[in-house]
């Protein structure tokens, strides 16, 4: 499983993620895609139903194996792609 070094500047809107940490027992191991973020939290469809979930407090990981850290990336979207 591949880590994130530095800052991940891709889009987020769309992907698929799967939690493997969190703060809140209850969102370890959901899956779904990420349809919509802000600044401090990520809304992610699962089945028929959305959960907003705050990107502190959380580790994820993509479909193409990639493991990110919440807060890492806990700016607004259109802020997080301009950091190098």
């Amino acid at each position: 499983m591949g880590s994130v070094k530095g800052a991940f500047t891709a889009e987020l809107i769309g992907s698929i993620i799967t939690i493997v940490e969190a703060s809140n027992d209850n969102f370890v191991g959901l899956s779904g895609k990420i349809v919509d973020e802000t600044k401090e939290t990520i809304r992610l469809r699962i089945a028929n139903t959305t959960k907003t979930i705050f990107k502190r407090g959380i580790v994820f990981t993509l479909r193409d194996g990639r493991t990110i850290v919440g807060s890492t990336i806990a700016l607004r979207p259109h802020e997080r792609m301009k950091t190098k």
